[in-house]
């Protein structure tokens, strides 16, 4: 049996899968190349298989042999079977697998394939109880074989940390042999990355590995892989014990090449130009012009794939394929040396080039802008040889490559610090370009810096494209820049917003662009509800979801349209809807692989589940999201959304320290990437904490920064949160008459704006101050009210909430005895949570045209006031007046609120009490 000179290290999914392939196959090849680890495996294979088989295991080594008839002598000398005259080798073989039970190992198959696949195909006939595994750069094709594909060692991510990496089997065979070989070597802190990398950039090939590992004596890990970034040749120098074929990483790639033909080795060479996986269409781009142009390809790629030079990946329906890169290496010598060098890389250059020109939304493939990212995915590997190609050779060509729709991928995927240096070496020859190309790159740049929160560089570069496609006539390009202008600006200038992106949705319509005409619209939409104008909100997801339809969803970038909507939802106080919004968009999100999306998902998916009552389930959801965010690398701009998030988890736990640190650092990088809206919201939730803490003063701080964003946005819903604050501060300092009049005009603005959870919220801090007062009849009836509100609408009360008002709560029930807290309680819990502000308005601070008041209809409001006396449905007036059906239960809501009447019969009637000219 084959001893194996060193310690076996891994492979358990390996060795599982095996065990249960034999349990079914009586002859099992294990396919790879060379270097991958066959040999070992088969090895301990074999010796665990031999430990239970009563004949054991027997090891045949044929990697020395050339012809047909010593297979079959080399099998039975292995065996021990001795020469009897007028038996032959054959007869032998089928004598000795009639009476054995044991496993036969045939290792090194490949060069002696067919004599192999003869002898193998002739026992299999006899019944017997031997099994036979082989190792082969290529299946012995016979009736009866298993093959099973050898893979590569797991590799950790490189973001992984010290104790995951340990875990990985490619990082456990390096540190095994390097501590054979310098047997003070450890892995720690400082050097493990460098071990990732190394392993990374030996695609986790067991042989490379060992050999690179061997050097450990010599080299410490950083400078063992600074030696492999210019390269492999490292590798040659072996121990003396080793097998010549084994002491060098490029005799084992010439000896698989030495087999191939001229055709062959003419592909192995063109692969050399592809980085990581490729297609089956980016290998016939490589191949135009050339002998293996046209039904050639396929056919000499298959061969190189049966002969273990080339893998193959199933990608779900489509097939990638893959050079190792110690293959790769080899072959782009062998390029370079033949001349044809710069026409394949001009190839590939070209093919790249197309790949990225295409805008998602007309990218032709069957799954959209998904489709088109998982495309793009798989050449990401490509995209840097063939930018560095072209900065050398064709400086246009390397603008044309960012000037399409590589920003979006970049931008969607997450990958910015990579995306940020492609833009930052092509634009820095950008100016030689063509003045349409030119503006293109600034506008695909501006997009990128955007989405990763680089607001400063967005904001040049959108400004450069603009006045450059301006110059050179081009609308599209204009109109992206804008869009890009219009987005930053949602969140911090909405009126600035509205002017750039109603400029884009137009030049948008004009060039049938529609992906900008779509981003600037929910960019409209994000900025009406940056302003808390719920109505214009709503009506901006309108009109991007006709396009949507037009189109066809898959084309766009849906998750921030659902996001949108759980925003406008919540703070319209449909916790349901916002739910599904948030729950749709996240799922898109993550099927889309676009970090911010969902880390801005995570931030308002918190805040729902979190007024659900589903803290824990909030907290869960979380907590997966974090880990996973930092295990693949996130951007600050993504950390700060997690930040809220669990800022926002946490207070409502009532972990006010803990949420206080994440807020604060959400701060810091809210300020730094302009996001006014944010910072403001932090703001307020930083001001809530001060003030259960009793902190008047850094509250009152606090407060300014949210006027300060709330003036800027033009936003009347944050100003109204900022006004109960001030009014708990009010009341920390004995002023309940400032602290009243605060909360009466925070409710009207709730009232008025259709925010029926933060007037839930305004009920119960003026109930507080009622019961402060000696009203507690009035404090609950208010809390009642309250409470019956946040039944309708699905709320609970978080830990937070149950501190906030505890107090309060501690004096009712002292105030009253029980049967008079039930009767105040149930006498609020019958009013609607209309009734209930107007019941908390009248006489106290300022109506706003509150209850009561005809004339602070809108003409809307009073034709449809009209038309429900006339008798006509929500259906029939939605029908009539030509908007939705929600819109007009929205209007009546309002109607409800100014008139203070309670129901459609209560409408009726007054309406046709007064004449037409009264109202």
């Amino acid at each position: 049996m084959h001893r194996l000179p060193t310690s076996f290290v891994g492979r358990r999914r390996e060795i599982a899968a095996l065990h249960r392939i034999f349990a079914d196959s009586q002859l099992v090849s294990i396919v790879g190349p060379g270097g991958s680890g066959k040999s070992r495996l088969a090895a301990h294979m074999a010796e665990a298989i031999g430990d239970v088989s009563p004949d054991g295991a027997w090891w045949v080594e044929l990697h020395t042999l050339t012809t047909g008839q010593s297979v079959l002598s080399t099998i039975c000398a292995t065996l021990g079977l001795r020469e009897q005259q007028g038996v032959s080798d054959t007869e032998r073989l089928r004598s000795f697998a009639t009476m054995h039970k044991a496993i036969v190992v045939l290792d090194n198959c490949e060069h002696v394939l067919e004599s192999c696949a003869d002898v193998l195909a002739e026992l299999l006939t006899v019944r017997s109880e031997l099994r036979f595994l082989v190792t082969s750069r290529e299946p012995l094709g016979v009736a009866g074989e298993t093959a099973w594909q050898m893979p590569a060692m797991e590799l950790p991510p490189r973001s992984a940390a010290l104790s995951e990496v340990i875990a990985f089997d490619a990082v456990r065979l390096f540190i095994d042999r390097a501590r054979s070989a310098s047997p003070s070597f450890r892995l720690d802190s400082f050097n493990v990355e460098a071990v990732v990398q190394i392993c990374s950039r030996l695609d986790g090939l067991p042989m490379a590995v060992e050999l690179a590992a061997a050097q450990s004596a010599a080299l410490g890990p950083h400078e063992l892989l600074a030696a492999l970034d210019h390269s492999l040749g490292l590798l040659t120098r072996g121990g003396r014990g080793r097998r010549d074929r084994h002491r060098t990483m490029w005799a084992s790639v010439e000896w698989s090449v030495a087999l191939l033909d001229d055709n062959e080795r003419l592909l192995l060479r063109c692969l050399a130009a592809f980085h990581g996986s490729f297609s089956l269409q980016g290998v016939r781009w490589l191949c135009r012009g050339g002998p293996l142009e046209g039904p050639s390809t396929l056919p000499v790629l298959a061969s190189l794939v049966h002969k273990s030079l080339v893998s193959v990946e199933a990608r779900g329906d489509q097939r990638r394929y893959r050079l190792l890169e110690v293959t790769r290496q080899y072959a782009e010598e062998q390029l370079h040396e033949s001349g044809d060098a710069e026409t394949i890389l001009s190839r590939h250059l070209a093919y790249t080039v197309e790949m990225v020109e295409n805008d998602p939304v007309s990218a032709g493939s069957p799954e959209g802008l998904a489709g088109w990212l998982k495309a793009l995915d798989h050449e990401r590997g490509n995209l840097r040889p063939a930018l560095d190609f072209a900065l050398r050779k064709r400086p246009s060509d390397a603008v044309r490559l960012i000037a399409g729709a590589l920003g979006v991928f970049f931008g969607i995927r997450g990958y910015f610090t990579e995306g940020r240096r492609y833009f930052t070496d092509a634009l820095a020859v950008a100016d030689s370009a063509p003045g349409t190309l030119r503006a293109r790159a600034y506008a695909a740049s501006a997009y990128l810096a955007f989405v990763s929160g680089d607001i400063r560089t967005a904001t040049e570069h959108a400004h450069i494209a603009e006045f450059a496609a301006r110059q050179a006539g081009d609308l599209r390009a204009v109109a992206r820049a804008l869009e890009v202008l219009g987005g930053i600006e949602s969140t911090r200038d909405p009126a600035g917003a509205h002017r750039h992106l109603t400029e884009s949705a137009e030049l948008a319509r004009q060039v049938d662009d529609p992906w900008c005409l779509v981003q600037a619209l929910g960019h409209i939409a994000l900025a009406w509800s940056a302003q808390s104008e719920l109505e214009q909100a709503r009506a901006g997801l309108a009109a991007v979801e006709a396009i949507i339809e037009q189109y066809g969803s898959n084309q766009f970038l849906v998750c921030w349209h659902y996001l949108v909507i759980s925003i406008v939802e919540l703070r319209g106080g449909d916790l349901t809807a916002a739910a599904a919004a948030a729950t749709r968009g996240a799922g898109l999100a993550a099927a889309l692989g676009d970090p911010v999306c969902r880390a801005q998902i995570a931030v308002h998916s918190t805040e729902i589940d979190i007024r659900r009552g589903l803290l824990r389930e909030a907290g869960r959801g979380l907590a997966e999201f974090d880990a996973e965010s930092r295990r693949y690398g996130r951007s600050p701009f993504v950390t700060m959304f997690v930040d809220v998030a669990l800022g926002k988890h946490a207070s409502a736990a009532g972990e006010l320290g803990r949420s206080r640190d994440h807020f604060e650092a959400a701060a810091v990088m809210a300020r730094r990437s302009f996001r006014v809206g944010l910072e403001g919201d932090i703001a307020l939730e930083l001001a809530d904490i001060a003030v259960l803490q009793g902190r008047s003063t850094e509250a009152r701080l606090l407060l300014d920064t949210v006027d300060r964003c709330a003036r800027a946005l033009d936003n009347r819903w944050m100003s109204a949160c900022a006004d109960l604050l001030r009014a708990a501060v009010a009341r920390m300092d004995g002023d309940v008459n400032k602290a009243r009049e605060m909360v009466c005009s925070a409710l009207a603005v709730y009232r008025d704006g259709g925010h029926p959870l933060e007037a839930i919220s305004g009920l119960e801090r003026l109930a507080g101050i009622y019961v402060a007062e000696g009203d507690s009849l009035r404090g609950a009836r208010l809390f009642g009210a309250a409470t019956a509100a946040r039944r309708s609408l699905g709320a609970r009360r978080t830990s937070l909430d149950r501190l906030r008002w505890r107090a309060d709560r501690v004096q009712l029930l002292a105030a009253l005895d029980r049967a008079e807290l039930r009767a105040a309680l149930s006498e609020g819990g019958g009013l609607t949570l209309a009734n209930a502000i107007a019941y908390a308005l009248r006489g106290r601070g300022p109506r706003a045209q509150g209850a009561g008041s005809w004339a602070g209809l809108t003409s809307t409001e009073l034709l449809i006031a009209r038309l429900v006396a006339d008798g006509h449905t929500n259906p029939e007036i939605a029908q009539r007046i030509f908007v939705s059906r929600a819109t007009v239960k929205t209007h009546l809501a309002r109607i409800f609120i100014k008139t203070g009447v309670s129901n459609r019969a209560e409408l009726a009637a007054e309406v046709v009490r007064r004449s037409v000219s009264d109202i």
